[in-house]
């Protein structure tokens, strides 16, 4: 019981029916109950840590006349009372680990057991070591007994045998006032056979070994087989070897595979099968390490690393792209938590929310993650009421002056209609959004509140193309979700071109976190658990993240995302130049075009004009020409026409000055001094009420020098 000592509880499993049919024949006073013996060193031990000061609560279960589903739910319940410890006295032990199993896929505690004593009499340990579900609970010794001329004892090596052997030293725990003081406790074969010296027959059992053996567990292969451990010789009461009776399996796995589900959802985890030698893990299905799979992303170098740390042999399966799966209720299931749940794979990860913790083991959380929308930005207003009220604001000028601005908030109009920037004012449009997968959804879609309830009605799940067409859409958001380093993961379908006039809302849908899963028992979840912890707190995962969306996710979209997010509106992008003067003027509300007819006047009827050609008078008919092919394709732009024939300076710079107050967003010139205008457009920026950006200038001279005019410090206003 040295092992047990400061477990909370122990749970002691034993069949008194064959206690009664076998240790009271003629051949068990002629020999020993076996059985007998064990319940007896077993009640005797634990008295003696009773007497040391731990408290161990010791439960005994009598598996006599039960059947398979009630031995079942003994053990279940005992589960659920936080055993840390089992010792068996069976001549079934396999119908126990059955039993144990059950328990530990249908109970309500998940804390992993500490020990388990398999103290057996018949069974063969090569036979029952085999078995299977052994590896959910790698911390057990099994004990067999042994003739002292049994085969096996032949065949020991007595080169490693330890004279005066001992058992191992234990550190064990004893309460003393308020103190809590360690001490040492070394169990002597005095201590430790004292039960065995008590029995009647005792002269008769010092003919027998007992054989101490474990499962190998550890290991590139043979991890079914049988290990022995040691061997207590009775006659002599000591052990020939004195090894660790639990050795730790789990710390140093030597190389034992780690078979393991992902799928592809950047940038936690991109896997996929590829050439030979072209990846950087191997298969489950394959023979031999030959890398055929590339397994990269944050969440993949947590689990490579963990391999690195505890010396195991991962093997991937790639589920595609998007492929959580999901598990029916007919015990079938598709995708990753598909082949978790039917242990086709022992752990998954990539990007995954506590969703079936009922049928999985799940890690700690991983990573925060928070869904949000992208969704259209603010629409302009229509410009025939912009019109109207443009003419308002002539109209009440002097007004407006004579209260000095103390109207201007009732009289200016807003340019573009209310952002929907919050999920509140989502929830309240006719929009919908939209998303690859329903795991979208799955944290909202049972949610009692109504918010959550809207958002779920206003959901679809589409393919790739109609998500694509849909994100340059005015009518539709798309979910990404924020990463735990600041940035954002969307996919494909989100493009840069695409995001020009969008916003990304200012609180989440929700808030989550991702975790890893393995089948229901994996004993290597605690491991996995200090290393997330021991990732975070060195900051390795944050860089991880940070290094996997610079290399996978597409770098523009990344940061156009990353500024809509910050508030920022992105530049738009490129447009294909052509030779119409209006491509660039197309988006906007309102262009100027300034001229001067007193030079056309002058000019454009002389010799020259007509045997050669008026420049200015072909620049202005290919601007309006270029204008009304633009209005024919639905661009409805508000032209204003300025001749400044006959102006002096200050009129010049009023009617700039008014222009700009009415939203101009683009200005053309065509005329003899555009220095002159840029004066203007300066004294205007300097004392306009409106200070909206200009986006474009068009110049069109014929006499001015460009080096001389763009040198013009002036410029460095204009965009």
């Amino acid at each position: 019981a040295t092992y047990f000592a400061n477990l909370t509880s122990v749970l002691i499993v034993y069949d008194s029916n064959y206690r009664l049919s076998t240790c009271n024949t003629y051949h068990a006073v002629n020999n020993f109950c076996l059985q007998e013996l064990y319940l007896n060193a077993i009640q005797h031990a634990f008295d003696q840590q009773t007497q040391r000061g731990h408290v161990i609560g010791l439960q005994w279960i009598d598996i006599r006349s039960m059947n398979s589903t009630q031995y079942e739910e003994v053990i279940l319940n005992a589960v659920n009372l936080v055993t840390e410890g089992f010792i068996t006295v069976l001549t079934n032990t396999t119908a126990f680990l059955h039993a144990r199993y059950s328990a530990t896929r249908n109970a309500r505690l998940r804390l992993k057991d500490k020990y388990y004593l398999f103290l057996c009499e018949h069974e063969d340990p090569v036979e029952f070591l085999g078995n299977e579900l052994l590896q959910f609970y790698p911390h057990h010794l099994m004990v067999v007994p042994s003739s002292k001329n049994s085969n096996y004892e032949i065949k020991q090596n007595k080169a490693d045998r330890i004279p005066n052997a001992r058992n191992v030293v234990k550190q064990t725990s004893w309460s003393s006032g308020n103190a809590t003081i360690k001490t040492t406790s070394i169990v002597t074969t005095t201590e430790g056979t004292s039960a065995f010296r008590n029995c009647k027959q005792c002269s008769v059992h010092r003919n027998f070994n007992f054989e101490l053996w474990t499962q190998k567990y550890v290991g590139i292969a043979g991890n079914l087989d049988a290990q022995h451990l040691d061997t207590y010789v009775a006659s002599e009461r000591t052990f020939l070897k004195n090894t660790e009776l639990y050795p730790d399996k789990l710390t140093k796995l030597q190389g034992r595979t780690l078979r393991m589900g992902s799928h592809t959802y950047l940038p936690y985890t991109s896997t996929n099968y590829v050439p030979p030698g072209m990846g950087n893990v191997d298969a489950i299905d394959s023979q031999a390490p030959n890398r055929t799979v590339s397994f990269i992303g944050s969440e993949a170098e947590l689990i490579i690393s963990f391999c690195q740390n505890y010396d195991c042999h991962l093997r991937v399966e790639p589920y595609g792209e998007n492929a959580w799966g999901d598990v029916y209720d007919n015990g079938t299931g598709v995708g990753m938590f598909g082949g978790l749940f039917a242990q086709h794979i022992e752990f998954a990860i990539g990007s995954m929310y506590d969703w079936y913790h009922d049928l999985y083991e799940v890690s700690r959380e991983i990573a925060a993650s928070t869904i949000k929308l992208v969704t259209p930005g603010p629409a302009l207003h229509r410009f025939a009421s912009r019109i109207c009220l443009g003419a308002l604001l002539f109209a009440t000028l002097t007004l407006e002056n004579t209260y000095s601005g103390q109207l201007k908030s009732f009289l200016t109009a807003p340019l573009f209609t209310d952002p929907v920037d919050t999920i509140d004012k989502w929830t309240k449009t006719n929009w919908k959004w939209t998303a690859p997968s329903m795991e979208w959804i799955i944290n909202i879609e049972h949610s009692d509140l109504v918010k959550d309830q809207i958002l779920t009605q206003k959901f679809e799940m589409n393919d790739l193309d109609f998500l694509y067409n849909a994100s340059f859409r005015d009518d539709y958001g798309l979910g990404i979700e924020g990463l735990f380093s600041g940035s954002f993961t969307f996919g494909k379908y989100i493009t840069a071109p695409a995001l020009e006039g969008k916003i990304v809302t200012k609180d989440a849908l929700y808030y989550a976190w991702t975790v890893a899963a393995g089948v229901r028992g994996w004993p290597l979840i605690p491991l996995l658990n200090r290393h997330i912890s021991n990732c975070f707190e060195t900051g390795l995962y944050i860089h991880w993240e940070k290094e996997a969306a610079a290399q996978i996710l597409d770098r523009p979209t990344h940061d156009i995302l990353g500024k809509l997010a910050a508030g920022y509106k992105p530049s738009s992008p490129p447009q294909k130049l052509t030779v119409e003067t209006a491509t660039y003027f197309a988006n906007l509300t309102s262009a100027l075009i300034v001229y001067d007819s007193n030079y056309r006047l002058s000019t454009c009827n002389t010799y020259h004009a007509v045997n050669n050609f008026c420049l200015q008078e072909l620049y202005l008919n290919a601007a309006q020409q270029a204008f009304d092919q633009r209005t024919q394709r639905g661009h409805v732009i508000g032209l204003q026409w300025i001749d400044i024939r006959s102006m002096n300076s200050t009129q010049y710079e009023e009617v700039i000055l008014n222009a700009v107050n009415l939203v101009t967003e683009g200005f053309i010139t065509v005329l003899t001094n555009t220095t002159a205008f840029l004066h203007a457009r300066y004294s205007a920026t300097r004392n306009a009420r409106l200070r909206l950006k200009d986006k474009y200038y068009l110049f069109l001279c014929e006499h001015e020098d460009p080096v001389e005019f763009l040198g013009n410090e002036l410029l460095l206003q204009c965009k």
